[in-house]
């Protein structure tokens, strides 16, 4: 259904499936991924699997550029996306992550065998951009998100806990 997104500057309107909208709770559990063109795919690109081909089409081409070419509009599309629906609760699994050539691989498999879940998906995604031995201010997408009010990406000055089982 064909959806306007209030606080798009980019992303005026695109085809949302209404179950998307329409949870009483979202929660979002994607696997944690590199991603050619955001660097890192996990929470905040999840989303986009809400979305029919078209809008997720205009994600990788409406600047202009083709594929990958555009970081910067890819990621803004992706925050303006999140300003949506927060998600309620996010878990990541980041048992074994690609670690490059993703989405689609191969790529080289890293194993850092955690489990991520937190309620703030660009603390979440931040976290899990460092499974990757990268920096959180490496993605675009994260500081786009953050400025958009989607989250914060100073994960850092959360109170973290770590769990072993």
């Amino acid at each position: 259904m064909e959806t306007k997104i209030p606080k798009g500057v980019l992303l005026k309107s695109g085809k949302v499936r209404p179950e998307l909208l329409d949870v009483d709770v979202l929660v979002n559990i994607p696997i944690a991924k590199h991603h050619v063109g955001t660097m890192f795919s996990g929470n905040l690109k999840n989303m986009m699997g809400g979305l029919d081909h078209e809008t997720n089409a205009f994600f990788h081409s409406g600047s202009g550029k083709t594929g990958y070419e555009d970081v910067d509009f890819l990621s803004q599309c992706i925050a303006e996306l999140n300003t949506l629906r927060r998600q309620d609760l996010c878990v990541v699994d980041g048992t074994v992550v690609l670690g490059s050539n993703g989405p689609a691989g191969p790529g080289d498999l890293l194993k850092p065998q955690k489990i991520v879940a937190g309620t703030d998906p660009v603390a979440v995604d931040a976290y899990c951009v460092t499974l990757h031995s990268r920096k959180p201010k490496e993605v675009v997408m994260l500081a786009k998100a953050a400025a958009a009010g989607v989250g914060r990406a100073d994960f850092q000055k959360l109170n973290l806990q770590e769990i072993a089982i």
